[in-house]
């Protein structure tokens, strides 16, 4: 196998829309790629909540070990938290507990808020557009509906 130098990949990066999507989406930002894949444990059991508006949604953590050894020879592991809304959060409230392996697909979101004490605190976190449960008997996509 022959190795590439810098500067031998002269290629184009081509990228393919869903252009139905395209089009929900407002046909927005054509040039710009968010999206995310994580398989991963739930740290806890999944807490359904309801806004008030009546849609369902989880908040989880999900613990994704690194495919690489650090320094010291160990393999670390992240903690992301992710937001799952209306039939992928209930579903996953449903079936899923603390230790389940599952696949999120989703989307990187950045928020902040103010805090009582007016403290700014700034929020990164995964929204989830589909969860795929990778154990036990359960192994389909839930998509957002």
């Amino acid at each position: 196998m022959q190795k590439l130098k810098s500067g031998d990949f002269t290629g184009k990066i081509e990228v393919h829309y869903d252009e139905d999507a395209l089009k929900r989406k407002g046909g927005m930002c054509r040039n710009m790629i968010n999206q995310v894949v994580l398989v991963g444990r739930l740290t806890k059991d999944p807490e359904l909540r309801y806004t008030a508006d009546g849609a369902a949604v989880v908040n989880i953590t999900l613990a994704v070990t690194r495919n690489f050894r650090n320094a010291e020879g160990g393999i670390d592991t992240d903690f992301v938290q992710c937001t799952l809304w209306r039939k992928v959060a209930e579903n996953t409230a449903n079936y899923c507990r603390k230790g389940s392996i599952i696949g999120v697909m989703g989307r990187i979101q950045t928020r902040n808020y103010e805090k009582k004490d007016g403290q700014r605190v700034f929020v990164t976190e995964v929204v989830a557009e589909s969860v795929r449960f990778m154990g036990g008997k359960t192994h389909a996509w839930i998509e957002h509906s």
